[in-house]
């Protein structure tokens, strides 16, 4: 009754004067509000607690057999994964106490670091090693164990650390055997100011304030240490999509202002002085990494270098998808998409406008039809019609089976004639492979990636995935390539796993392996990147808060500060102290349909009836134990600078005017320090520490345009803005690049008024845009370039501009 609610209360003269109902109602909502987390220990057991306990029980019978399964098959291979290990160890010590006996008195002392991050297991096999037989699970021997952990710093659950054990073994041990470990090396006295004065309020009586080994103190010309800055964008936030750009690029727009400016915010030990900061100064930490590509681009625009610091999403590199595109042209020569996304890359080099003269001269599948005139594809379909086998043979290899045919079984005149024109007209198509329209340099790199990919075929069961992977790099180049461009040796290092990955696969035919590859590109799998960096190379390093655990960086951005962690909402849920919950309704019902302030609060505890009580409240305790974990995460975070730290959020607001994020890191800042009020007030800048002896800064930062140097319009771009149509673009292209004297030289002429559209090659456009003379030299005047003047290319009769396909054209 209480926590469904009491009514208005009753009216004032019922409770005696003016004003009293509200006093009354008020009273009421405290009460109701201590009383309604107990409110469901009342509820009656229902139709969901049945229907889960049943399913629990099916589910339960049904991993008991795949367990005796598979355990099965690991004894009959003689094989044992870590779970067994951990199993048969724990049997070991619990059920044998004189190899207890003996492996306590191999232990003189103990000491376990990290102590924060351990689990029940853990503490368990821990007691069976350390404590004497009649006092497992009692008091700690003395002078025997040693521990060192911080419960603040515990955020390793999704491993099933558990912060609670370390908490026990704390209370075991007793206060007279604990020293604090309250002192940091790290950061100076404004930055330790900093944190204690957020997370003593964040924390509460659990929080243990830190000091700070540093003394010096920042001089007042050098600014706060602590920056706030709230993103916000020319235009509106309207997702979450929006926040995170505006705030990728409000991050490497500070830091290039850092990088550039003359700010002294670094600590130079040796000189016993502040100095500029360098990009080697900087570290970038994420909570999860699932926006940093963002990051990546704002920090590529504006020149600045950058390292992932073991960064997923290896498999949506572009060099993977170049890599697989080539295997994928040499295991299935029919998949136009491969061999045309092979050709694009950099691994051969073709323009869009290449691509578009191969599909106006061939008819799809295009490396067939391309090979005809020196091979001819022989397909063999399957009963259910699909290819079993596709090989390339060459011209000799066809012809000695053809006469071993003709032998054998002789010729009837029609089979002859017919045989004898086939035999004419190929000797008619052998000729070499030309694409018209392209240059004889182009034309050389079809031929050569055509011929690649048949040599390669042909040997592709013969070889290993890993060597057919190597021969490739070796004929093309490929790491030279990348090795040039900006994080080149990222990207050869992300090569180098694919060989990897390739050699342990070893048993896997090609396609299995390609179909494997594509499949964890679909599902998004959380690969890790190649590390290539060193300690020293002068890069800002982007990791996760997880990664950062136990380094120190001079200057550290904290951004993404918008995204609040989602609720639990998955069907099943084991704890401790409930065991296996069952909500025994879809997931996907559960989850939030618009992206709000808390991007997926929807949880288990505030579902319907038709959810069982075991599982609403095992639901409640794992939310807030990861609430929990949430904050010393972010402790995490803002202890691991030296001498600057920059929270990043983005400006974006509800339809009362308050930030976005319920539970977020930015909200948890914003009410301890109000920095967005003080914003809001016209402050820029927010007092902090045990006195309010420090000052943190806050601003709105509108990204600047990474493009700093004016940009330069050329006559072709004035042409194109000044037209009022494709006609007139058209017509402005030959008088653009001066007045030429004949018109055979022009490769495109006015069409037609009536003409529904004007198509012109996009390569065409942009270079006419770029420099008119460059569209007159190129196209009308028809100079060669230099490699094709070695080649002996000579202009002559080619496609004309306006020659376009679905691939490189713009319709204007």
């Amino acid at each position: 009754e209480l926590a469904g609610g009491l009514g208005r209360g009753g009216s004032d003269k019922a409770w005696g004067g003016k004003g009293y109902a509200k006093i009354v109602r008020d009273h009421l909502k405290v009460l109701q509000s201590a009383v309604e987390p107990y409110a469901i220990f009342a509820e009656e057991l229902g139709d969901a607690d049945m229907q889960a306990a049943h399913a629990l029980a099916t589910l339960t019978s049904l991993s008991q057999r795949a367990v005796e399964i598979f355990t099965s098959a690991k004894r009959k291979r003689g094989m044992l994964d870590f779970t067994d290990l951990l199993h048969y160890s724990h049997r070991l010590l619990a059920d044998n106490v004189e190899i207890r006996r003996a492996v306590r008195r191999q232990i003189e002392q103990l000491l376990i670091d990290e102590c924060q991050d351990t689990d029940a297991f853990q503490a368990t096999l821990l007691g069976l090693a350390i404590f004497a037989d009649d006092a497992v699970g009692g008091e700690i021997p003395e002078g025997k164990l040693f521990f060192v952990g911080d419960a603040k710093q515990s955020i390793y659950r999704f491993r099933g650390a558990q912060v609670e054990v370390f908490e026990e073994l704390c209370r075991r041990l007793g206060a007279s055997k604990q020293i604090g470990l309250d002192l940091s090396f790290r950061t100076h006295q404004a930055g330790v100011a900093f944190a204690n004065t957020l997370f003593a309020k964040l924390m509460g009586e659990d929080y243990t304030p830190i000091k700070a080994h540093r003394t010096l103190v920042p001089t007042p010309d050098r600014g706060p240490t602590v920056e706030i800055l709230l993103a916000s964008p020319a235009g509106e936030i309207k997702s979450s999509g929006d926040a995170a750009k505006v705030q990728a690029a409000a991050t490497a727009g500070r830091i290039a202002e850092m990088l550039a400016g003359s700010e002294k915010l670094v600590w130079d030990k040796a000189a016993g002085s502040w100095r500029p900061v360098q990009a080697r100064d900087i570290a970038i930490l994420f909570a999860r990494m699932t926006t940093s590509l963002d990051y990546e681009r704002e920090l590529a625009r504006r020149d600045i270098p950058y390292y992932v610091v073991a960064g997923t999403g290896f498999f949506r590199q572009q060099e993977v998808f170049d890599i697989l595109n080539i295997l994928q042209s040499i295991d299935n020569p029919f998949d136009d998409v491969a061999f045309f996304g092979m050709l694009r890359s950099a691994m051969i080099g073709l323009d869009d406008n290449a691509l578009m003269h191969i599909a106006r001269q061939f008819d799809p599948p295009y490396l067939p039809k391309m090979v005809e005139g020196n091979c001819k594809l022989q397909i063999d379909f399957s009963e259910h019609g699909r290819a079993a086998n596709c090989k390339l043979k060459n011209k000799e290899e066809e012809e000695e089976e053809e006469t071993k045919k003709e032998t054998a079984h002789g010729r009837d005149a029609r089979a002859t004639h017919g045989q004898d024109a086939h035999a004419t007209n190929n000797r008619g198509n052998n000729r070499e492979l030309a694409v018209s329209g392209l240059t004889e340099s182009q034309n050389t790199t079809i031929r050569f990636a055509v011929d690649l990919i048949g040599r390669l075929h042909r040997i592709k069961d013969a070889v290993g995935i890993d060597e057919l992977i190597r021969r490739v790099l070796d004929a093309t180049g490929y790491e030279a390539v990348l090795l040039s461009q900006f994080n080149g040796r990222r990207m050869l290092g992300n090569i180098r796993m694919i060989i990897e990955q390739a050699r342990s696969a070893s048993a896997m035919a090609l396609a299995d392996f390609i179909n494997q590859m594509r499949q964890r590109i679909m599902d998004e799998s959380r690969y890790e990147q190649a590390a290539v960096a060193g300690e020293g190379e002068n890069v800002v390093r982007i990791m996760t808060i997880h990664k950062a655990k136990g380094l120190e960086f001079p200057v550290v951005f904290l951004p993404d500060l918008n995204v609040a962690r989602r609720k639990f909402s998955a069907s099943l849920l084991n704890r401790s102290g409930w065991g296996l919950t069952y909500k025994f309704k879809p997931a996907a019902e559960d989850e939030q349909a618009d992206d709000d302030d808390s991007h997926g609060d929807s949880s288990g505890e505030n579902a319907a009836d038709d959810i069982s009580i075991a599982y609403r409240l095992a639901c409640h305790d794992e939310n807030e134990d990861a609430a929990a974990e949430d904050i010393r995460r972010f402790y995490v975070a803002v202890t691991r600078h030296e001498d600057h730290l920059v929270l990043v959020g983005a400006d974006w607001r509800t339809k009362d005017g308050n930030l976005r994020g319920t539970g977020s890191y930015l909200k948890m800042v914003d009410d301890v320090l109000g920095a967005s009020a003080a914003i809001e007030a016209g402050q820029t800048t927010l007092k902090y520490g045990a006195a309010n002896e420090y000052i943190a800064a806050v601003r709105k930062f509108t990204p600047p345009d990474p493009q700093y140097i004016p940009k330069i319009i050329s006559p072709g771009e004035k042409a194109m803005a000044s037209a009022m149509c494709a006609q007139d673009v058209l017509d402005t292209m030959p008088q653009s690049g001066g007045e030429v004297s004949a018109n055979k030289y022009f490769l495109a002429s006015p069409p037609p008024l009536d003409t529904a559209g004007v198509e012109i090659a996009v390569t065409v456009l942009g270079d006419f845009a770029k420099c008119p003379m460059l569209y007159r030299w190129r196209y009308e005047l028809r100079v060669p370039k230099l490699d094709d003047c070695v080649a002996g290319f000579l202009p002559g009769d080619t496609a004309v501009a306006q020659e376009s396909s679905s691939l490189d054209a713009a319709t204007l």
